[in-house]
């Protein structure tokens, strides 16, 4: 009887120890699992954003002396999106057919864009994504990771386009390049800086290219 006890308690011992093993193992073991684009979106904050309920914020962009700016009202549950421009116009994402709406959409979605890319990279379906040798950023020189988007030639207002991400240890963009249909030449390259964390999503709300003559800004944010 006492042998057979022993064995009990042997067993539940190694069976402890393995639990605590796989345990401890678990969180390295999920992160290597997940794409490239998982883990950028993580880092951002995308569990966060799936509580969000309502968003407000205002795009700007400064090129030398001219500014324009466009504000937003979106709800990402319902698709509902407010454009408060020369006016104040109220449409559904997921049903834009009249061509006075798609261009205001387009609109939309550029500034999203902009806002939420990191989030676009697992939302998008036609997207192929390639981590590529580390690489110095464009505007810093600092030594980032190095991760190419590419979107297909089919779909969407801008089929093909390219952008290259240069993401710190922490999955966090700091600096990109975006080639508009995938041409070789760069159509924009600027920072991703001064985050900010709203309820737990990082949006970076300046982005500025290398001479400083080109911003991109976002203003009155608000998450709820």
């Amino acid at each position: 009887m006492n042998n057979y006890f022993k064995k009990i308690f042997n067993l539940y011992w190694l069976v402890l120890l393995v639990w605590i093993g796989v345990s401890c193992a678990s969180p390295k073991e999920k992160e290597s699992e997940l794409t490239v684009a998982e883990k950028i979106a993580n880092a951002h904050g995308l569990d966060a954003f799936y509580e969000i309920n309502h968003l407000h914020y205002r795009f700007n962009v400064q090129r030398d002396t001219i500014y324009f700016g466009r504000s937003w009202d979106w709800s990402p549950k319902s698709g509902e999106v407010a454009f408060y421009g020369s006016d104040t116009i109220h449409f559904n994402q997921h049903q834009v057919e009249v061509d006075s709406i798609k261009k205001i959409d387009q609109s939309f979605i550029n500034d999203k864009y902009w806002l939420l890319f990191p989030f676009q990279l697992v939302w998008d379906t036609d997207v192929s994504y390639e981590q590529q040798e580390d690489k110095k950023g464009p505007i810093s020189g600092e030594e980032f990771k190095h991760v190419v988007v590419t979107y297909t030639k089919d779909g969407g207002y801008t089929p093909g386009d390219v952008y290259e991400l240069f993401c710190d240890d922490d999955w966090i963009i700091r600096e990109w390049i975006f080639r508009r249909g995938g041409n070789m030449d760069p159509t924009i390259v600027t920072t991703w800086e001064d985050y900010q964390d709203f309820n737990g999503v990082k949006i970076a709300t300046n982005h500025l290219n290398a001479d400083g003559s080109f911003r991109l800004w976002f203003s009155d944010i608000n998450v709820q």
